[in-house]
C-alpha cells in the first residue's frame, strides 16, 4: 500500500486538472488527505467557479463546476413537474416579498380564527400554531440540492432549510406531534428503520423454517416519492387512515376533520426560494421535515395494506422504512410480478415516480447486505462501489462525529450487529482496519480500539481471538447494547416532543 502523501498530492492535481479543462463532469475525495487537499485550495476553487460539497450519508466530499451543478439541479427542477415559479426577486425588501407573506399569513389567520371561534381548537392551541406568525420578519423557506449516491451513481437530492419564521412551521410541528405517535404505534410490527430490524426479522424467518432454498428477498425503493406523492391521493389516505385508527374521532381534543383541514392549509401553501425565484411546490412536500415523512408514511401504509396483508397470510416477512419496503416471497417471480403491478406500480405509472425493484437471492438494505446461499442466512455491511474502503466508514443512526476513536467503535458495533457468522465478522473486521490505514491512521491506535471494544462486550476478555461460540455470545451483548440505547434514544424523543412549548419556540428566535 503506497501512502506518500505527494503521490496522493499528484493524484488530487491530476483529477482537479481534468475538472478544470471539463475533461470530466465531477471528481470524489475520498481518504482524509484528499479531502483536505480540496479543503486547503477551496478559495482557489471558488474563483474557478468548482464547488466543493460533501455527499450525504458517506465520508466524501463532490468536487464539480458551477455550470454542471446548475445544469442538474434545473434538469431536476424542470423534469420533476412539482415546482411552480410565481415570481423573481431581484432582493427580498421588495413590495411583492412582503405582499406574498401578507397572503400567506391572512391564510393562516383566517383558517386558525374560523377554527378557534368554533371551539374546534383551543386557546392554547390557536397561539402554539399563530405564534410563528406573530414575529416581526418572515422569511421563507430555501431549496438547495445536496449530492447523494444511488445505485452507484451520484444523484443531486432537493432538500429544504426551514427557518423558524416560516409562518407555517408551527402548524406543521404541531401536526407532527399529533399524527406521529399514532403512525408509529400503528405500524410499529412493519417499521424497519434501521438494517438492524431487518436483519432480526430474517433471522426470526429462518429459525422458524420459513426460508427455502428457493426463497426471494425482495427490495422496492421509490425515489423522490416524497417530493411527488399527489395531494388528492394523500388526503383521501388521510382520512382513511384517521377513520380507522382514530376510533373517537379527535386526537388530544381535536377532531380528525380539523386535522384534515390543517393538513391541507399546509400543503396548498409551501413556497421557497431558489436562486432568488420563489416556487409554489403543487405536489409532495419538503422530503427532509418531519411531517412530510409522517404524511409520505401514511401514504405508502394505505397503499401498500392488501399487499401486506397477503404477504402476512403467507407467513411472509414485510418491513418498511419511508421509501424503502423489503420482504419475502416463497412462490414463482412471475407471481410475484403481478402482484407488484396491482399493487404498487400500476398507482405510480402515470406519474414521474421511478421505482427500482431487485428480487434474488441477495438484496441490499441501505448499507446491510442481506442473502442465502441454499437457504442459509448470511447478512454483513454493504459497502458502496468506488467509495470504500478508500472513504472512512459512514454509519447510519450515529452521530456522525469525525474523531477515529468514535467512528472506529461505530463501524465494529455496525459489523457485529449486521454480520450473521464469524467468517462475515472477520471479513468486515479487516476492512474496516485497512478503510483506516488508508487515512493514515496507525495500525496501534486500530488495535488499541478494537481490544478495548472486544473487552467492552466481553467480560473475560477475548484478546480479539474469537471462535463461532464466543461470536454468538459476544453478539448477543452487542445487541442488547443496540437494544437499549435505541430504547433510550426513542424515549429522550418523546419527552423533546411532550415538552414543545412557546417557551421552546421563543428560545429558537432569539
Amino acid at each position: 500500500m503506497d501512502n506518500d502523501p505527494q503521490d496522493k498530492n499528484n493524484n488530487n492535481n491530476n483529477n482537479l486538472s481534468l475538472l478544470v479543462e471539463h475533461q470530466c463532469t465531477f471528481v470524489l475525495a475520498r481518504t482524509d488527505i484528499e479531502k483536505s487537499h480540496f479543503r486547503v485550495i477551496q478559495q482557489a476553487l471558488n474563483k474557478l467557479n468548482i464547488r466543493v460539497t460533501a455527499v450525504r450519508q458517506s465520508n466524501v466530499l463532490y468536487i464539480c463546476h458551477d455550470e454542471h451543478w446548475r445544469k442538474e439541479s434545473n434538469n431536476y427542477m424542470e423534469q420533476i413537474g412539482v415546482f411552480v415559479l410565481l415570481k423573481e426577486f431581484i432582493d427580498t425588501l421588495n413590495n411583492d416579498y412582503e405582499n406574498v407573506f401578507k397572503t400567506m399569513s391572512d391564510k393562516i389567520v383566517s383558517t386558525l380564527h374560523h377554527l378557534f371561534l368554533r371551539k374546534a381548537i383551543t386557546t392554547e392551541q390557536y397561539e402554539q400554531m399563530m405564534y410563528f406568525n406573530q414575529v416581526p420578519t418572515h422569511r421563507f423557506n430555501k431549496l438547495y440540492f445536496i449530492p447523494e449516491v444511488c445505485h452507484k451513481e451520484i444523484i443531486l437530492q432537493p432538500m429544504l432549510t426551514s427557518f423558524v419564521q416560516e409562518p407555517m412551521k408551527a402548524i406543521a410541528r404541531f401536526l407532527n406531534i399529533l399524527l406521529g405517535p399514532i403512525y408509529k404505534r400503528i405500524t410499529r410490527s412493519i417499521s424497519f428503520t434501521s438494517p438492524t430490524d431487518a436483519i432480526q426479522a430474517f433471522e426470526k424467518y429462518a429459525q422458524q423454517g420459513f426460508l427455502r432454498s428457493t426463497t426471494l428477498f425482495v427490495t422496492i425503493q421509490i425515489h423522490d416519492f416524497s417530493t411527488i406523492f399527489s395531494h388528492d391521493f394523500m388526503i383521501e389516505a388521510l382520512k382513511h387512515f384517521l377513520q380507522n385508527h382514530v376510533p373517537n374521532e379527535q386526537i388530544q381534543g381535536i377532531s380528525t376533520t380539523t386535522i384534515v383541514q390543517l393538513v391541507q392549509l399546509i400543503l396548498r401553501n409551501q413556497y421557497f426560494l431558489y436562486e432568488n425565484k420563489l416556487y409554489q411546490q403543487i405536489a409532495g412536500a419538503p422530503s427532509n421535515t418531519q411531517l412530510t415523512q409522517t404524511l409520505a408514511n401514511i401514504y405508502l401504509f394505505y397503499l401498500q395494506q392488501d399487499f401486506v396483508s397477503l404477504l402476512n397470510n403467507k407467513k411472509e416477512i414485510f418491513g418498511r422504512c419511508l421509501n424503502h419496503m423489503i420482504f419475502t416471497w416463497n412462490e414463482s417471480k412471475d407471481e410475484l410480478q403481478m402482484l407488484l403491478n396491482q399493487n404498487i406500480m400500476d398507482h405510480f405509472k402515470t406519474s414521474h415516480i421511478r421505482i427500482t425493484t431487485d428480487i434474488g437471492h441477495e438484496i441490499h438494505y441501505f448499507d446491510a447486505k442481506i442473502a442465502h446461499d441454499e437457504g442459509i442466512l448470511q447478512t454483513n455491511v454493504y459497502h458502496k462501489p468506488n467509495i470504500e474502503p478508500y472513504a472512512l466508514p459512514y454509519v447510519y443512526d450515529t452521530t456522525q462525529r469525525q474523531d477515529h476513536l468514535f467512528l472506529l467503535r461505530a463501524a465494529l458495533i455496525r459489523a457485529t450487529l449486521y454480520c450473521s457468522n464469524l467468517d462475515e465478522f472477520e471479513n468486515e473486521r479487516f476492512y474496516i482496519e485497512l478503510s483506516f490505514l488508508i487515512n493514515d491512521v496507525s495500525l496501534d491506535f486500530i488495535q488499541e480500539t478494537s481490544r478495548n471494544f472486544f473487552n467492552e462486550f466481553y467480560a473475560y476478555g477475548i484478546n480479539m481471538h474469537l471462535d463461532e461460540a464466543i461470536y454468538r455470545v459476544f453478539r448477543q451483548n452487542v445487541h442488547e447494547y443496540h437494544r437499549k440505547r435505541t430504547k433510550t434514544h426513542t424515549r429522550q424523543k418523546k419527552t423533546t416532543a411532550k415538552t414543545t412549548t412557546i417557551t421552546n419556540c421563543t428560545n429558537e428566535l432569539k
